[in-house]
């Protein structure tokens, strides 16, 4: 939020150096083919971090929308969800009166299966790995085809869907809590401040200083492929900026279904981050969970087309060719 005005000056050196790799900026500044080869690595480094996060959240999300019915569970899934369960319930008993010894026992061996990822809160039909497979491919395939319009296509179509998938979920989430004030009644008060404290989020204002500081220090321009394509000046500036706080303002409605999320379903999931399928599953119905689907690809597959176009010019601009 704090650096996003800077994106008014970034927006048109970006444009007008007409660079092709990131490192060409440090290239040409310092006259070093090995910095801008450094710079490159490190982007892709980035990348494959980045890259791969992106896959794990998108999956799990989708995974929690295709549940299994429990008829259909093998014996294996069947005894994780049970294990599940129990182990909640432990848990649930443990906050309130002292277990006895077999009970603590039984406590930690369901714990070390939780920490193996041995509990299933539920089964889900879709395989993550084949997903993340023929997800990539599918990317990796249009932006090879299609290049920077098939990226700056698909953006439009995300930046439509976007706005249904940060806001559709919250008059029915509300509904269900009985308003703000079942909201206020199932989630903890410390949730709802903007800084919290150390002893209950790592979010604390001297944080959030700390991290816009470091960000606003490292923000050198670097997105020559689509960051630098508009026309002229002053549609780069108003292009990325505006675009940059359209995205900002969704953020308020994803940290507020999350807040519907802790009220709903808190402690309810072996995995947290399956929480956004959950609330779609239960909240949409069969031709909205569709189109939540289509959205949540679409968000991820505009991000990793753009930035792939960015990744593989930095390959071949900035190690490939001097290489």
């Amino acid at each position: 939020l704090f650096i996003t005005p800077f994106y008014w000056f970034i927006a048109v050196l970006q444009k007008r150096t007409r660079y092709v790799g990131p490192g060409d900026m440090y290239l040409h500044r310092f006259e070093s083919k090995g910095l801008a080869m450094l710079f490159a690595l490190y982007t892709l480094l980035i990348a494959v971090y980045g890259g791969a996060f992106a896959l794990v959240i998108t999956g799990k999300t989708l995974q929690a929308m295709m549940v299994k019915p429990a008829t259909e569970y093998t014996a294996e899934e069947a005894q994780s969800v049970r294990d599940f369960d129990r182990y909640q319930e432990l848990l649930t008993k443990q906050s309130s009166v002292p277990l006895g010894n077999e009970e603590k026992h039984e406590l930690s061996i369901l714990q070390e299966k939780e920490k193996r990822h041995e509990l299933q809160s539920f089964v889900s039909y879709l395989h993550i790995d084949w997903f993340y497979v023929s997800y990539a491919l599918i990317v990796g395939a249009y932006t090879i085809m299609g290049g920077l319009f098939a990226v700056a296509f698909t953006d439009v179509i995300q930046g439509i869907l976007i706005l249904f998938l940060s806001f559709a979920m919250i008059p029915l989430g509300m509904i269900k809590l009985g308003g703000f004030a079942g909201l206020h009644a199932r989630v903890p008060d410390y949730m709802f401040e903007i800084f919290g404290s150390a002893s209950v989020s790592e979010y604390t204002w001297y944080f959030v200083a700390a991290f816009a500081t470091a960000n606003l220090i490292g923000f050198a321009p670097k997105s020559f492929t689509s960051g630098g394509a508009p026309q002229d000046d002053m549609t780069a500036r108003v292009g990325l900026v505006t675009g940059s706080f359209a995205k900002r303002f969704v953020m308020i409605g994803w940290a507020f279904t999350g807040l519907i999320a802790v009220g709903l379903f808190g402690g309810q999931l072996s995995d947290p981050t399956m929480i956004w399928g959950v609330l779609t599953r239960e909240l949409l119905g069969p031709g909205f969970v569709g189109l939540m689907i289509a959205a949540i690809m679409a968000g991820n597959m505009s991000s990793k087309g753009a930035a792939a176009l960015e990744w593989s010019a930095a390959f071949t601009q900035n190690i490939m060719l001097p290489l």
